[in-house]
Parts: C-alpha cells; sequence; structure tokens
C-alpha cells in the first residue's frame, strides 16, 4: 500500500503539465518509493522523468534523473546496472555547475566496485574523487573517502597504504566520523595480527561512537575484541565482550547482528567446553536463523553447530546439520563462479 505522499505525488506526476516540474515529481517519485523497497516501481517514474528531461539542456536535472536511477539499481545489488548510470553521468561532467558532483559519482562508482570485491578498481575511483576534491571544502565526505581508500587498501592485502589513508581520516581537523576510522583501524591491525593494537583501536571506536548514539559499530568492535581475547587465551575478557557485544547487537534490533553475536559467543563457549551455555546460544540462533535470508551466515552457523553435535555426542544432529552446511556451501561456490564468469563477460564488452 502506497502512503499518503506517494499517493498524493502520483496525482500530481499524472496530472502535471510543465516538464521541469513533472521531472521533479519523477525523481521524488523514485526516492519515496526506494525508501519503501518498491525499486521496479520507483524506477518507473525515474525513467519517465530521464524520458522527459533527457533532450533538454536543463543538465541539473539530467544528473539527478541518472544519479537515482544508480541509486535504485545499487539498492538492488546490481552494481554493473548501477556503474552504467554513473558512468553515464560523468559524460555531462563538462556542463556539470557544481564541481562536487564529480568527486560523489567517483564515489558511488568505487562503492559499487567495492561491493563486487573488485577491490582494486574501487581504490582506483576514491582516488580519482580525491583528486576531484582538490580546491573543494573537504569535510566529511572527505574524511568518508579517506575511510573507504582504508578498507579496499585492507582488503587488498597493501597494509601500509591502509593505514596511511585512515590515519589521514584520523587526524583531519574537525573530523567527525573518528569512530568509523579507528574501528577499521583495528580491523587493520586485526589482520596483520597485531592483537593488542586491535583491541585498543576497537575500544577507541566504541568509546567515540557514543557521541554519534550507534550501536551497530560497538556491537561488532565488542564482537571482535571478543573474538581476539579469546586468541589470546583471556576467555572471561572474551565472554565478557562477547556478551557486550549481544547487548549492543540488540539495540540495534537487526537480525542478522544479533545471530552474528550469538554465534559468536557460542563459537567461545564450545572452545571452553562449555556446552551447556554454548548449546543455549546455538538454539536461539537456529531459531532467529528460520527468518534471515543469508547463506553465508546460515552455512557457517550449521557447521559450527555440526561441530557442537558432535562434540557432545549427538551424531545424527551432527550429520544433518554437515549435509546442510555443504549444501550451501556447494550453492554459493556455483552461484560465486556465475558471477566471476559474468564480471569477466561484461569487462570484455
Amino acid at each position: 500500500m502506497y502512503n499518503e505522499k506517494i499517493e498524493n505525488l502520483i496525482s500530481q506526476f499524472n496530472t502535471a503539465d510543465d516538464v521541469i516540474h513533472k521531472t521533479q515529481l519523477g525523481i521524488s517519485l523514485n526516492k519515496e518509493l526506494l525508501g519503501i523497497c518498491q525499486y521496479e516501481e520507483g524506477l518507473k517514474y525515474a525513467f519517465s522523468a530521464w524520458e522527459l528531461i533527457k533532450d533538454t539542456d536543463n543538465y541539473g536535472l539530467i544528473l539527478d534523473c541518472l544519479g537515482w536511477i544508480g541509486v535504485s539499481y545499487n539498492n538492488q545489488s546490481k552494481f554493473l546496472t548501477s556503474n552504467q548510470y554513473f558512468e553515464k553521468c560523468l559524460e555531462y561532467r563538462d556542463n556539470f555547475a557544481e564541481d562536487f558532483y564529480i568527486p560523489g559519482i567517483y564515489s558511488n562508482i568505487a562503492s559499487n566496485h567495492h561491493n563486487m570485491f573488485d577491490y582494486y578498481k574501487a581504490a582506483d575511483y576514491y582516488l580519482m574523487a580525491v583528486d576531484a576534491m582538490k580546491g573543494i571544502h573537504e569535510g566529511v565526505f572527505y574524511e568518508q573517502l579517506c575511510s573507504a581508500l582504508g578498507v579496499v587498501y585492507t582488503e587488498t592485502g597493501d597494509y601500509d597504504k591502509a593505514e596511511e589513508w585512515l590515519k589521514k581520516a584520523t587526524q583531519l581537523e574537525n573530523a567527525q566520523c573518528l569512530y568509523y576510522s579507528n574501528f577499521y583501524l583495528a580491523y587493520l591491525h586485526k589482520r596483520k595480527k597485531n592483537n593488542l593494537l586491535a583491541i585498543r583501536y576497537f575500544k577507541k571506536s566504541i568509546e567515540l561512537s557514543k557521541e554519534h548514539d550507534d550501536f551497530l559499530y560497538p556491537s561488532r568492535a565488542y564482537n571482535y575484541i571478543a573474538e581476539l581475547y579469546d586468541e589470546l587465551g583471556k576467555t572471561d575478557e572474551a565472554i565478557e565482550n562477547g556478551k557486550l557485544a549481544i547487548e549492543y547487537a540488540e539495540k540495534t534490533t537487526l537480525v542478522i547482528e544479533i545471530l552474528e553475536t550469538n554465534l559468536s559467543l557460542a563459537i567461545i563457549y564450545l572452545k571452553m567446553q562449555e556446552y551447556k551455555k554454548a548449546k543455549e546460544l546455538f538454539l536461539k540462533c537456529l531459531s532467529l536463523e528460520k527468518d534471515e535470508n543469508n547463506e553465508e551466515y546460515s552455512g557457517r552457523l550449521f557447521s559450527k553447530y555440526s561441530d557442537f553435535c558432535f562434540a557432545v555426542k549427538n551424531v545424527k544432529d551432527g550429520h544433518f546439520y554437515k549435509k546442510k552446511y555443504l549444501a550451501i556451501k556447494e550453492k554459493r561456490e556455483k552461484e560465486e563462479l556465475a558471477k566471476k564468469v559474468e564480471f569477466l563477460e561484461n569487462i570484455k564488452k
């Protein structure tokens, strides 16, 4: 059901004669429908707006249409298609009234490549965005670009570059997203096996996040801290932080976050042979997993619960969940291969 605001916009769109006003209404409808995940319906209005304005010299509205079409495809995880529209925006770069549009478009393209795990190409476009910002007031967007570069270089294994960009983000005057950049500095050191330094940065990220009323990053930070303490053999600290991770995950109300934190603590208890406590958390995960469509998580849960079942001599369930895990693993491997083939074919085109 459409809410009253959307119904009103549709009525105006259907009766509007002025091309500019109708285009603006089409863009507004796309945004509103995007907000309630009605992607195809939203794209219908975005494309209608594009048809109305594409042959004019109103480059601001042309850019808005193309940009929101790109965002709509991005929200559906159709990253290649999304980039086709962001790249089309760049064809109009000589007509942009505002220079700050260009770094934003480069950043969107980079983000799509990041989501496709093409980290090197993501880094290239993030760097283009940084170059395009020269002479423009830096602010939060520049800070976010520095952090994004740190994240992609962490994924490529270029740890020196990653640290350089993440530290640049933390050292900017009036930096506003310090908890975010400190979180990824911590993650970088976790990857480098600098466990104590990683813990220090995760704790700093948690402290800084209190200013932003953010529960997601503290939940993940506490979860990583629990894992790191577990690796260091400090089980009491691992359990304490694991419980805090669950507490913050509950505050996010995100089922997948609640599942991730409960699974992590269940695994810690399993390693400690605290089977009663592990079972309680595993059963909670299995109950919640039924309502969550995330095969990557389900596969990990089934694999670890299978290990738990074998540990407590429940061989029947151990085999049952092992088979479920292997079925998901095989399916995901086929899907990943298909994605790689599609990606390579699109590059050739």
